[in-house]
């Protein structure tokens, strides 16, 4: 075998070794990360109904970025309306923000999605809440 063709054999066998190197170790900048939401609930805060929502940011999750959590209600035929929102710059918990009821007594229809900025939307189905006045 040549020299030249020695040389070329070792330098890609030396390439497709670091290739699959780093194909086994997790580079955690362009790893995934786990974001969900919980189904939102009813709850009593200071003798008054209000409606929580709570979004996760997993274990898995290593960079520090800003997250959000949205609890927003479901109209028919117009946008969504935001009743409350809560963001903050963090790695990995829990984040909840909450809407003290008011307006006409009736059913809500509302639904929560929890983000980090510049990815994806997590969004859970509908749910309705009675009596919010």
């Amino acid at each position: 075998m040549s020299r030249i063709t020695w040389d070329f054999t070792r330098a890609v066998t030396v390439g497709v070794f670091l290739v699959a190197l780093c194909m086994l170790i997790p580079n955690v900048a362009q790893a995934g990360c786990n974001v969900f939401v919980k189904t939102p609930y009813a709850a009593r805060i200071v003798g008054q109904r209000a409606i929580v929502a709570v979004g996760v940011r997993g274990t898995d999750c290593k960079e520090r970025k800003l997250f959000h959590v949205r609890l927003r209600q479901d109209r028919f035929l117009w946008p969504d309306k935001t009743l409350a929102e809560v963001r903050f710059m963090l790695t990995n918990a829990s984040l909840r923000t909450r809407y003290l009821c008011k307006g006409p007594i009736g059913e809500k229809g509302v639904f929560a999605e929890a983000w980090v900025e510049g990815d994806e939307k997590h969004q859970l189905a509908r749910v309705k809440f009675k009596a919010c006045g």
